[in-house]
């Protein structure tokens, strides 16, 4: 096991250095000057500008700056915000627990929705409870998350006044972003529930177990579901990527203090050191989660050795 993690962390190395470089590039070629969003609304000269884009390193080639920014970022070093100057390690750690607290509780919401209804609909094969339950899993692949979020809002903040609109702190204001976080990630892991309960359930040891009286709770809890594990966790991990990118909005629409807002308030301020350090905080975390999922095969899965 050591040595396939040693193996992982050394494959994440290229996926990182891809990303950065990824996201410097598409940063570089964006319209806007740094230096003048440093300055702000303070009048400048265009020496003075000329000053700051050496100062900031801007005036060099890309691939110097590029490499410059990989030694720092070998030291730990992420730079420093062009919008506030404050470390962009600081302006993270200070973001981090409102996503933790999202994701978290829109993840337990998304489990919950998406087993219970794939469960119940693949046991209730062909009956109007399996037309519902997926009739809602479909609207929940369509629906937008921005457009969820805002009749969310309009409804139980706006018309019933039972939930704060935006915000953090407090359970009552994680309420409705969790749940149009959830709602919308629920959906794809309950039509892959459905779909392995059912090919599960017509397995021969399903069989066999029911013909030795053991009670249909058992049967689902012992065999049907336990074989299912390795393919819903696989999607459980798919869909963390797809919670990442969905708190973006989420939090944009909600107000809440995270990385994700942290993040496009970076976009529009063409904050490039912030924008890099975000989406690296997000890569790091998409690929620490699929390691995990990875590694819990072997303990779902005895026949899965890692070498």
């Amino acid at each position: 096991m050591l040595q396939y993690l040693v193996k992982r962390a050394i494959l994440a190395v290229p996926t990182m250095l891809a990303v950065s470089g990824l996201v410097f590039l598409v940063l570089y070629l964006v319209p806007g000057d740094p230096a003048a969003i440093f300055i702000g609304d303070r009048p400048a000269t265009p020496e003075r500008l000329a000053q700051i884009r050496h100062v900031m390193g801007l005036d060099r080639p890309l691939l110097s700056q590029y490499a410059d920014y990989l030694r720092k970022l070998g030291r730990g070093d992420l730079g420093r915000s062009i919008h506030t100057n404050a470390s962009v390690h600081s302006e993270l750690l200070s973001r981090v627990g409102s996503s933790a607290e999202l994701a978290a509780a829109a993840f337990a919401v998304a489990t919950a929705l998406g087993l219970g209804l794939g469960l119940v609909s693949a046991l209730r094969r062909g009956t109007w409870v399996d037309a519902g339950a997926m009739l809602v899993a479909l609207g929940g692949v369509s629906m937008p998350i921005f457009w969820l979020a805002s009749m969310l809002i309009f409804v139980f903040s706006l018309k019933l006044g039972w939930f704060p609109a935006t915000g953090f702190g407090g359970w009552n204001r994680l309420v409705l972003p969790s749940l149009a976080l959830g709602f919308i990630s629920s959906a794809t892991l309950a039509r892959l529930v459905r779909s392995s309960v059912l090919d599960i359930l017509g397995q021969p040891y399903v069989t066999t177990a029911r013909s030795k009286g053991l009670r249909e709770p058992a049967v689902i809890r012992r065999h049907v579901m336990r074989n299912a594990l390795v393919s819903i966790i696989t999607v459980m991990g798919l869909q963390f990527g797809t919670l990442l990118s969905g708190a973006v909005i989420t939090e944009t629409v909600f107000a809440r203090p995270g990385v994700g807002k942290l993040l496009v308030d970076a976009i529009l301020n063409k904050d490039i050191p912030l924008v890099q350090g975000a989406v690296l905080f997000v890569a790091v975390v998409y690929i620490v989660v699929n390691l995990l999922v990875d590694i819990s095969y072997a303990y779902l899965d005895p026949r899965i050795r890692y070498q």
